[in-house]
């Protein structure tokens, strides 16, 4: 109990509460101690807060007042408020006006017309965006191949490492585990009809159309797009994007054609590696799950999976490569002034990007369909 700014008496109708001292700032550490002991006072029906006894107050303590009596409320205890001092008053005013604006605030919804009219007009600005950067990237690479000297031979060999190389190890492990999935799933749902044998197509044709190609572009994606995004947006906080400026570079060709070129490169490569990585591992599984030999399964995929599937695959990959290129940097670039932006805007890019790889495959899936590349 602190005597030096209240005195609690038990009534007959409940609890008196008499605020005394000095509920001010200067004293705030004491009085969020005082209220958090009254806070577990426990009343039934009413408490009647007497406030004449208080020497001074200001908003620090008026605020302080008002939690504690709308946590009581908000138990279902009544509460009183008397013998306010005229200077007094108008801080408990002041904070109860703040708190209903609040509450107003807080309750308010748009209506659904305008969400959706806001949403529109969000996806209308990104899509514009998108288009603007990659407007500029088409410029800044016409004019290298115009003039070959001045493609960054360096930047795009290292480029091409972290993304290439580096990233070989995930690639060839999440094809494998995909392969093994497709082959044990599908060899299971085939023998139900006598078909145990086709699993080997199923195997090579998913992995060569569609599953080499897309996860590895999603994992190239959470990989490397996000390594693009959080790298030249820490680039934007220190300023050095605007350094470049000030000594008449661009950004875009010195930061971000590279990256983009190395992606490019990066892709196709990685995924012919997961076809590769996803046809050898169905071969090492066929014989404990189909009981065939290797041999047979190499030369049933050369015989039964037209190659038309492999170039399918091999299409998509540079154009998922330059979406998520393009994505991520544009995301990283767009980074303003603070480290949690860098984190919103490399998990937009990601997002983003992988969103967007989703989409190119579908639409792909529909054209091919219809000049017959099945």
């Amino acid at each position: 109990m602190r005597p030096d700014y209240y005195k609690h008496d038990v009534t007959a109708d409940g609890a008196e509460l008499k605020l005394q001292g000095h509920w001010t700032n200067s004293f705030a550490q004491d009085l969020i101690a005082v209220t958090e002991e009254l806070d577990q006072v426990h009343v039934d029906t009413t408490i009647t807060v007497r406030c004449g006894g208080l020497q001074s107050m200001d908003l620090t303590g008026a605020w302080l007042l008002h939690k504690l009596t709308r946590g009581w409320q908000e138990k279902g205890i009544q509460v009183d408020l008397t013998g306010f001092k005229q200077e007094h008053a108008k801080f408990i005013h002041r904070i109860a006006v703040i708190g209903d604006e609040n509450a107003k605030k807080s309750t308010y919804k748009r209506p659904f017309r305008f969400s959706l009219l806001r949403r529109f007009r969000d996806l209308v600005v990104a899509i514009q965006v998108h288009l603007f950067f990659f407007r500029d990237i088409v410029w800044h690479l016409a004019s290298n191949i115009r003039h070959p000297k001045q493609f960054r031979l360096a930047s795009i060999t290292k480029q091409i490492e972290e993304t290439t190389i580096a990233a070989f190890p995930i690639i060839v492990v999440m094809a494998a585990l995909i392969a093994i999935v497709l082959a044990y799933q599908g060899s299971l749902q085939l023998e139900k009809f006598g078909a145990k044998i086709y699993t080997v197509e199923l195997v090579g044709i998913s992995i060569l159309r569609e599953m080499g190609v897309l996860l590895t572009a999603i994992m190239v994606a959470g990989r490397s797009g996000s390594a693009f995004a959080a790298e030249l947006g820490v680039m934007r906080l220190n300023e050095e994007t605007d350094a470049l400026l000030t000594m008449g570079r661009d950004p875009i060709e010195i930061l971000v054609l590279p990256r983009i070129i190395a992606l490019l490169i990066a892709l196709p490569v990685l995924t012919l590696v997961a076809n590769l990585a996803g046809l050898i591992f169905g071969a090492l599984l066929a014989p404990i799950i189909l009981g065939i030999e290797i041999q047979q399964f190499a030369v049933r995929v050369s015989e039964e999976v037209p190659i038309i599937h492999f170039w399918v695959g091999m299409i998509k990959a540079p154009v998922f490569a330059l979406l998520i290129a393009v994505t991520s940097c544009m995301r990283g670039l767009q980074v303003r002034n603070s480290a949690e932006q860098v984190g919103q805007m490399t998990t937009r890019a990601v997002v983003e990007s992988i969103f967007l790889v989703l989409i190119a495959d579908a639409a792909f899936s529909v054209l091919f369909g219809e000049i017959g590349w099945v």
